[in-house]
């Protein structure tokens, strides 16, 4: 335990750009593997030290500690983190309101979520067919396609370039959805749009022409 605690602590203070967990239950777990399937670092922590066998044994770093605790959250580095989660219970909207308060960006309660899952399995089954076939597809071994965000960054060649000059569909097959600007979120955006510095793209294609476009125009996977 004593080495085991000292290698956390160097790991910790080298790490930077990570997501931070806190609970290490059911949910708390498949919040940690789709990360871990992007290929980004993550840090766990749960009060319940027998919760966290699972994340010791991936060779994550984890703290078993009480996550509402400031000086926990200094050890797991969250100024210089990409985001943390909370897996807290939300069983109805009074709740949820009352996380939103408390700060929470995005809050999913269990119930309204099903709720509106079923409700549009009856008006709109192809729109959800699509959403389940693109989620399935991003958790699959087998399947590359994936709906991703990606950021424009001040040096990326694709800065004052329409989006039909872009070629993205042409050269890399992959399809623009949206685009989010300052002045708000634009889907299906024209080819005549102009990129510029700072705009975060919702696009869909393979993983490999995603990587690619990255690469090659510069940009980044938002958030990452």
């Amino acid at each position: 335990d004593y080495f085991g605690q000292r290698r956390r602590l160097k790991t910790m203070q080298r790490i930077s750009g990570h997501y931070i967990v806190c609970g290490a239950g059911r949910v708390g777990r498949s919040v940690v593997r789709e990360l871990l399937r992007d290929g980004v670092p993550v840090v766990v922590i749960d009060i319940d030290p027998d919760r966290l066998a699972w994340a010791t044994e991936l060779g994550l770093p984890v703290f078993a500690a009480d996550a509402t605790d400031d000086e926990t959250l200094r050890r797991a580095q969250v100024a210089s983190a990409n985001g943390l989660v909370v897996v807290a219970r939300a069983m109805d909207e009074e709740a949820a309101q009352k996380l939103r308060r408390a700060g929470a960006s995005t809050v999913l309660t269990p119930y309204t979520f099903i709720g509106n899952r079923l409700a549009q399995s009856l008006l709109r089954p192809h729109v959800l067919d699509f959403f389940e076939m693109t989620s399935a597809m991003q958790s699959s071994e087998r399947h590359d396609v994936r709906i991703e965000q990606v950021h424009i960054g001040g040096d990326s060649a694709l800065v004052d370039h329409t989006l039909e000059e872009s070629r993205m569909g042409e050269e890399y097959d992959i399809l623009v959805l949206a685009i989010s600007k300052s002045a708000g979120m634009t889907f299906n955006p024209r080819g005549d749009l102009r990129l510029q510095a700072g705009d975060v793209l919702v696009v869909m294609g393979e993983r490999p022409s995603l990587k690619r476009l990255e690469e090659e125009k510069r940009i980044t996977r938002a958030g990452v």
